[in-house]
């Protein structure tokens, strides 16, 4: 069995020790809280002068590609992340907020999954009327 707890927080720190910029990629985040491991690689690099960006990749059993990832690494170089937000790799925004949106207006609040997709196209319209 593999866990991460105790988190090794002095390791942690002397590896990152020299580091300006740590990108944290997982699959896994807790609500209201973040990335868990980038929770804990935050804790372990606090006062040292490390950007630390949370990325959680992978959601729903999305496949975490090369280019995403490259993307991701250019991003971050160019400054287009922010490092106290948690960013969710290849999430479409837009049709979230569309669908927050419906929801706010209380226009048939739910299934959301189902309003999602038909709004990208992957399910006809009237399939879950």
């Amino acid at each position: 069995m593999t866990c991460f707890r105790p988190w090794p927080v002095a390791e942690v720190r002397e590896a990152l020790s020299q580091a300006t910029r740590v990108v944290v990629v997982e699959k896994a985040f807790a609500v209201g809280a973040g990335g868990i491991v980038g929770q804990n690689t935050r804790d372990a690099t606090r006062g040292l002068p490390v950007e630390v960006y949370d990325v959680v990749a992978g959601l729903g059993g999305r496949p975490v590609t090369r280019a995403s990832l490259r993307g991701l690494l250019d991003d971050v170089l160019a400054g287009r992340v922010d490092p106290q937000r948690l960013h969710f790799l290849d999430l479409d925004l837009a049709l979230v907020q569309r669908e927050l949106e419906r929801s706010r207006r209380g226009k048939r609040p739910g299934p959301h999954a189902e309003h999602m997709l038909r709004d990208i196209g992957t399910v006809a319209s009237g399939a879950y009327e």
